[in-house]
């Protein structure tokens, strides 16, 4: 519940203006997208603990490309379903440039620095991705980010905790909470069940 949370706060980074969103982009972001940024040692409390969940978001995080400003060539999945340095990982890993975005991409015209010379199946496979990239229409207006775990495409953080939980075992407890006890007696049955009564630490307390 407290990643859905936290999470939420970078949805509204990315959709909402105001005075705490100007101050997180000048001191933390520069222009550039979310994806680069990086924890500091100066860095506040709150902006640390946004960063630990920052690559939850960035799962249930998708862009529909128009100028590629705000996309990054290969760790944002834009071009497939997945990011190109999953898709081309050894071209990826090789690569000097691994958080250029597409806008930058291409003002370089695709020429982008490789630690070594490419044997020719690797340049044909990089040739092919150049290629198929400049056939992509693009458009003269800024990306947009839309939430890919909500059939509307927006954020919940209903959508977070779903996906998160999704395929971990439950236990109902419905003996407990259907039972004819009085409340009380259910949450401490239900508290023993699931082994958490600090017993022996109540204990200690009371010698």
């Amino acid at each position: 519940m407290n990643i859905s949370l936290l999470c939420k706060w970078w949805w509204r980074l990315e959709h909402e203006s105001g005075i705490w969103q100007e101050i997180i982009q000048a001191k933390y972001l520069h222009g550039k997208p979310i994806g680069v940024v990086h924890h500091r040692l100066n860095d506040s409390s709150i902006w640390t603990d946004l960063l630990k969940v920052k690559q939850f978001y960035l799962k249930g995080r998708t862009i529909h490309i128009k100028n590629g400003n705000n996309t990054l060539f290969w760790l944002d999945s834009w071009l497939d379903n997945k990011p190109l340095s999953v898709v081309h990982s050894v071209l990826f890993d090789l690569c000097s440039n691994q958080e250029v975005t597409v806008f930058e991409f291409l003002r370089l015209e695709g020429q982008l620095s490789f630690n070594r010379w490419l044997p020719p199946f690797l340049f044909d496979q990089w040739l092919n991705l150049v290629n198929t990239v400049f056939y992509y229409h693009f458009a003269n207006s800024p990306d947009m980010v839309a939430w890919k775990w909500n059939s509307k495409g927006l954020f919940t953080t209903k959508s977070v905790y779903d996906h998160l939980s999704c395929g971990h075992s439950r236990r109902y407890f419905k003996h407990i909470w259907k039972s004819k006890l009085p409340y009380k007696i259910k949450i401490f049955t239900w508290l023993l069940e699931n082994k958490v009564i600090l017993t022996k630490d109540n204990l200690l307390k009371k010698k």
